[in-house]
């Protein structure tokens, strides 16, 4: 159900929201991985959780990536408005 609705969020590119929801699961999964003893369980969890870690990371790194490049679209749209609004007397 989880993979599913995380699978969601980032076909539907809301990024910031399936980064949540994978720090959300790593929360429950780190210490339920720490308190399982050697057994295929574990070895599941483990990989589980090194698949969380790893997709989490990488949309960490789009989404600062997206909100520079908003910020900066931002403040380029800003100074093109300020500059239409100068006019030469």
């Amino acid at each position: 159900m989880h993979d599913l609705v995380v699978y969601h969020q980032e076909e539907s590119e809301n990024y910031t929201a399936a980064l949540d929801l994978y720090k959300k699961s790593l929360e429950i999964l780190l210490p339920l991985l720490s308190e399982e003893g050697k057994s295929r369980r574990r070895d599941l969890l483990h990989q589980e959780v090194q698949i969380s870690l790893k997709r989490a990371e990488t949309l960490s790194s789009y989404v600062k990536v997206h909100q520079t490049e908003q910020a900066t679209s931002r403040s380029v749209a800003e100074e093109n408005e300020q500059q239409s609004k100068c006019s030469v007397q």
